[in-house]
């Protein structure tokens, strides 16, 4: 029985050895090759029935239970239905008692193996070792089991063959199993090779990715695909075999060195330069890895041309150096931040713009942001994210020293490669000093506006007065006359006074618009300022009244300034009354004087101011203050916050103008219910300051002295002829410039003084004068004026030797006047 196994054990064997032929054969078949190893098993399980073990006449036993439960377990259902049949049909010829029993067993065997092929494919390990003893086992367990089918003689063939049968045949599907996997596996793996190498060949020849085969020893080019071909531009024929230092720039150290590297990395990389067969160079990526071919340990190389990478990003980092350099030149703030607010750049304009540096804010969130701006510049980050782009937004940031900073800020969301916003970037000018510039020439402006309102109300006072001034004359003169004439016990002496009391009002008036408007006529001399307020301090306390205190803090050694004695005293009456005004409860006026230097630096605070050395007078007082509209009008003719037919609102106006006309400055300075101060600074001479003294009043009577009288006015000539005529004077009148020229010359010897209307048809009062003198220069003369813009005093300011008479005068004024330059 031993050696019947054996024989059967070789058939299957040979069996094994047929089916790897066959895998071979019509592997690309599987169909085919199922029917012929279906085949196969069959025939082979017929030639073991021919070599049985013969226990009795009809019942025979070989290896056809392991063949079948083989042909089941690795040829599957298909395999074992065309191996059972063949057995089962020689079985069947072969007949005898054990025919059925013999047949069963066939057809289990296969079942059970077909069995075991479906478990194998869920789980591997149904074919190691043990489960596979175990199976077959089971296998000829059943079989013994179905030899008690045979008649008689059953249980006697189960008691004799049984133990070696258990023994024995589980122990031979086991080993030929196992040769039967070791051969499936070697086919498999050669299998996988081929496979490998196939694709292996197909990913070579294919690559549009250059590759080179290696040999690491020979430092040579083994084989090369047709990408390669194309770009070193050497036939493959050529390529193979050549050494790779005549394509690599390398020495062949390094490259040595590298190929060692490669050996032991899977994946080994460098950045090199190949050489073409045209001699140029390119910058190659080289990736290279172990890979055994044909039984040899070689290595590959794929190659990326890089060349065209490397330019780009040269040009690309030339692009950003450019970017950064201009970034870093430029003078606006370039800041850079991520999209949850976190500084990403910082320039060198920014830290111009901030102070802070590039170091104290990287990383950490915008510091620029005052105290109140969170929500705002939350919500202007929110929409630049939203894809919004913010263009020239002025705004008010702070700086690292905690000033304001006036800024025009420009701002972009930054987008990535997928078409996210990923930063935003912005552009910041600092405006501080435009915004400076903007509001001082607004500021300017209003002072432009301011003036030029104030000069068209002056050209419109100055327009009138003179022939204002001229009725006044005839009005007062003839006042004076009819008074005189009259008598003090008349009835018509009350309504004299009143009217001529109407007319100083008029003529006072009409002095206040000619000191606004700048044109008064003044009589310029070098005075001490605070001689001048020292002299008019108890007048003052008459017009302010006993309910207010007046205090004068006069300045340590002040300077001379060149003033007309009169209007200074005009602008201090004016203030204290203002002031006076202010305070109905009573209160305190504080009038100061002190030499101030006006510099570039004040001037840069203060747009108004002029620099310079000044002599400032300063009226405090302690009242009820003024609002900002008020105070920007305060000058304004006209204006005045006090009830109707208490106040003309010239006041304040005379001041501005006489300052002005002076040379100087005004400010006022006022808050609500603390006080106003009003700031003079009148410009300081070097000269030395004058005496003022009494004017001495010489005799009006006059001595029998010819005058010569021009003016165009016909009733104020008449009038100063009266006058002068009554007072003893020899008159020659004349109506215009040309005949008072004429007159003079044909009296040129008995004419004492000439009294010339300033402003005459044909010649005005100057030109008759320079004409006059270059007759007789020593000719006395006296200019009348009411206004002239003109004449001698263009300038509204009295030159030195000039005698002047302002319209309108009064008689005594008048010839108190001729009477002094004639006996000067």
């Amino acid at each position: 029985m031993i050696l019947d196994l054996i024989k059967n054990i070789a058939l299957l064997v040979t069996l094994a050895v047929g089916l790897r032929f066959l895998g071979y054969r019509f592997e690309q078949r599987r169909a085919v090759f199922l029917v012929m190893a279906g085949g196969l098993f069959g025939l082979v399980g017929v030639v073991g029935m021919m070599t049985p073990l013969q226990f009795a006449h009809g019942i025979i036993y070989d290896g056809r239970s392991i063949v079948l439960s083989l042909a089941g377990l690795f040829g599957g259902p298909v395999v074992a239905a065309i191996a059972a049949p063949i057995c089962a049909a020689y079985r069947f010829y072969l007949g005898g008692p054990g025919a059925i029993p013999g047949i069963a067993v066939i057809v289990e065997a296969a079942a059970l193996g077909v069995a075991l092929f479906y478990l194998r494919r869920r789980d591997d390990r149904w074919v190691s070792p043990l489960p596979l003893l175990l199976f077959g086992g089971v296998v000829h367990a059943v079989m013994l089991g179905l030899q008690l089918l045979i008649p008689g003689v059953g249980p006697e063939i189960v008691r004799r063959i049984g133990p070696s049968v258990m023994i024995f045949f589980p122990l031979a599907f086991l080993l030929i199993a196992q040769i039967f996997l070791e051969v499936e596996r070697r086919r498999q793996a050669e299998k996988g090779l081929r496979e490998s190498e196939a694709y292996y060949r197909s990913l070579f020849e294919y690559n549009q990715v250059p590759m080179l085969i290696i040999d690491p020893d020979r430092l040579t080019i083994v084989d090369a695909n047709p990408a390669a071909v194309d770009f070193y531009g050497w036939p493959r024929e050529q390529l193979c075999g050549m050494p790779v230092a005549h394509i690599d720039t390398l020495s062949e150290d390094r490259i040595k060195t590298g190929f060692d590297a490669a050996r032991q990395s899977q994946r080994y990389h460098a950045m090199l330069q190949h050489r073409l067969a045209d001699g140029s160079l390119r910058d190659v990526d080289l990736y290279s890895g172990p890979i055994r071919v044909g039984g040899r340990d070689l290595l590959y190389a794929l190659i990326y041309d890089i060349s065209e990478r490397i330019l780009a990003e040269e040009q690309v980092r030339q692009r950003e150096a450019y970017l950064r350099a201009l970034i870093q030149a430029s003078p606006m703030a370039v800041i850079g931040l991520n999209t949850e607010g976190t500084v990403l750049s910082w320039n060198s304009g920014a830290e111009t713009v901030f102070g802070w540096r590039e170091d104290d804010v990287v990383g950490r969130p915008v510091p620029f942001i005052a105290p109140g701006q969170e929500d705002e510049f939350a919500e202007m980050r929110r929409r630049i994210l939203a894809g919004e782009t913010i263009s020239r937004l002025e705004a008010s940031h702070r700086r690292k020293d905690g000033s304001p900073a006036e800024v025009s800020l420009s701002a972009a969301p930054v987008v990535g490669g997928d078409g996210s916003i990923v930063s935003i970037v912005g552009l910041i000018e600092d405006i501080s000093q435009r915004k400076q510039a903007e509001r001082e020439h607004e500021l300017l402006e209003r002072q432009l506006l301011q003036a030029r309102k104030m000069e068209a109300i002056g050209q419109l006072a100055g327009g009138v007065a003179h022939d204002f001034n001229n009725l006044l004359q005839v009005i007062s003169g003839h006042g004076e006359m009819m008074t005189e004439k009259l008598g003090p016990n008349t009835g018509l002496q009350k309504d004299l006074a009143q009217m001529m009391t109407a007319a100083e009002r008029a003529a006072t008036l009409i002095r206040q618009l000619l000191a606004f408007s700048r044109r008064q006529v003044l009589d310029m001399k070098d005075v001490d300022l605070n001689v001048v307020l020292t002299d008019c301090m108890s007048m003052l306390r008459r017009l302010i009244g006993e309910h207010i205190s007046l205090s004068l803090l006069n300045g340590h050694r002040l300077a001379t300034v060149r003033a007309d004695v009169n209007q200074l005293e005009q602008v201090v009456i004016n203030l204290c009354i203002n002031a006076r005004d202010a305070m109905p409860e009573g209160g305190l006026i504080t009038i100061e004087t002190e030499n101030v230097r006006i510099d570039e630096s004040f001037r840069d605070d203060h747009p108004w101011a002029r620099p310079g050395r000044y002599v400032l007078l300063s009226v405090t007082d302690t009242g009820c203050g003024m609002d900002d509209e008020t105070r920007t009008r305060v000058f304004e003719p006209f204006f005045t916050t006090k009830a109707m037919g208490h106040g003309t609102g010239l006041g304040l106006a005379t001041v501005y103008g006489l300052v002005k006309q002076h040379e100087g400055m005004v400010h006022v300075y006022s808050e609500v219910g603390k006080g106003t101060t009003f700031k003079i600074y009148l410009p300081a001479v070097e000269r030395a300051a004058i005496q003022i003294g009494d004017k001495i009043e010489g005799a009006v009577i006059g001595g029998g002295e010819t005058v010569l009288v021009a003016e165009d006015e016909d009733m104020v000539l008449r009038l100063t002829v009266t006058i002068l005529e009554g007072a003893g004077y020899r008159v020659l009148s004349c109506c215009d410039g040309e005949e008072a020229v004429q007159r003079f010359r044909d009296h040129a010897d008995v004419i004492d003084l000439v009294l010339l209307d300033v402003v005459m048809p044909k010649l005005g009062g100057f030109s008759v004068y320079e004409q006059i003198k270059a007759i007789r220069p020593e000719v006395r003369a006296i200019f009348s004026s009411g206004y002239s813009v003109n004449a001698i005093h263009a300038d509204f300011v009295l030159h030195e030797g000039v005698q002047l008479l302002q319209k309108p005068c009064g008689r005594d004024d008048l010839l108190r006047k001729v009477r002094s330059v004639l006996d000067q």
